[in-house]
């Protein structure tokens, strides 16, 4: 089967879309960057359904940055999807704990975010694969191509404009004297992001926090700030790191070779490495991210392990340069919460999420607690009204079975 690969160095966004439209062809379009894999699902030129890697776009995060669902409760879905290969999707139904209309409007606005979201990245390497459909048990959508054109250029309009007033993701917002307007609230994510606000956190810390895009974040940020509700301080941008090598992915492969996993992914971070249509350099930064997360479990943070904070003093962490995955990880370390569960409940990458606990173990700053020292109620009261079935009692010793 004949496929088109390339990348948007070479052919923009807007021109393979058209390209779609008027052809109006079938099949998948996958497109990869380092960040994660999107795959947009059309027939006769209408999109029709997509899917993500990315933890933000992902059904569970989604549910939880509009409010539909609480940490706990999306652990033990996931859990239980792990285990029987069930959607997330269909077990939210059986439960009862949105009504379908909802999940349909819901899924679609994830699906909108999806495909809209992929304008605003620039490093991105796509294959079209004709006639391939979605899963038979994927919610699909009907989107007009010219119509989401039409809609991706106003966001691009307002993704600028935001980006003027909010030069840095390093920005730190703060309140204004001006008391918010219980009757101007115009949105959950809006209102999440201004309770984030709390004069030390980063925009990129909130972002996380929120579980959201940066256009998104921007938009609402921009709106609080016309309404002068928050204004715009310090600005905690961290150490350059950005080094040049003169070949650097012949050195990563030579890491990965040695199983210098953790050496090749820092490397290939401070040289700011975008695989892009680099089909061998993907696979190698592949290569080392499944190496790095099979050797974290097996030598140095097992899933079942809790990360609990032990500074005691947040103006000082904050002094330590640390990124915003690992400040956010830090509030995370509540000792609440295994690694295996973070894993299903923070909007991270897993190897970011080992990434960050190592640097923060290893800094000092978080101390691994044994299964047997989590607090006595504190995962199972957020869990409270699901039925758990029987045979996932012991989930540990429960057979894997991937999710679709």
């Amino acid at each position: 089967m004949t496929c088109l690969k390339s990348s948007f160095e070479i052919m923009q966004l807007p021109d393979l879309l058209q390209w779609i439209d008027t052809a109006a062809k079938s099949g998948a379009c996958t497109f990869s960057s380092r960040g994660g894999t999107r795959r947009v699902f059309f027939r006769n030129g209408r999109i029709i359904a997509c899917t993500a890697t990315e933890p933000h776009l992902l059904l569970g995060q989604f549910l939880l940055a509009n409010g539909m669902l609480q940490e706990g409760l999306l652990k033990t879905l996931l859990q239980i999807q792990e285990h029987t290969g069930r959607t997330l999707g269909s077990l939210i139904l059986e439960e009862g704990l949105i009504e379908e209309q909802d999940l349909h409007r819901l899924i679609a606005a994830k699906a909108e975010e999806t495909i809209y979201g992929l304008f605003d990245l620039s490093e991105v390497a796509f294959r079209f694969d004709p006639d391939r459909e979605p899963a038979d048990d994927s919610m699909e959508v009907n989107l007009n191509v010219h119509n989401v054109l039409l809609e991706a250029a106003k966001r691009t309009d307002e993704l600028n404009r935001a980006r003027q007033a909010v030069s840095s993701m390093n920005v730190v917002p703060h309140h204004t004297e001006m008391e918010p307007d219980p009757a101007s609230a115009t949105s959950y994510l809006g209102n999440k992001l201004y309770e984030s606000i709390n004069g030390r956190r980063t925009l990129a810390e909130i972002i996380l926090l929120c579980r959201t895009s940066e256009y998104l974040a921007c938009s609402s940020l921009l709106h609080l700030m016309e309404q002068g509700l928050i204004r715009l301080g310090e600005v905690h941008e961290p150490e350059a790191t950005a080094e040049s090598e003169s070949d650097p992915t012949a050195r990563i492969r030579d890491l990965v070779s040695q199983d210098r996993f953790a050496e090749a992914l820092d490397l290939a971070d401070r040289c700011e490495l975008q695989p892009g249509h680099d089909q061998y350099l993907a696979m190698l930064l592949a290569k080392a991210e499944s190496g790095f997360i099979a050797n974290v479990y097996r030598t140095r943070i097992p899933p079942d392990a809790i990360p609990r904070a032990i500074h005691d003093d947040e103006d000082k962490v904050r002094q330590e340069g640390l990124s915003a995955d690992e400040l956010f990880l830090l509030e995370q370390a509540e000792g609440n919460w295994n690694v295996r569960s973070l894993a299903w409940i923070t909007p991270m990458r897993k190897v970011d999420l080992l990434r960050s606990l190592v640097k923060l173990l290893d800094a000092g700053l978080v101390q691994m607690l044994a299964e047997k020292d989590l607090p006595q109620g504190s995962e199972q009261q957020a869990n409270e009204g699901l039925i758990v079935p029987d045979e996932l009692d012991d989930l540990d010793e429960a057979p894997f079975v991937p999710s679709p």
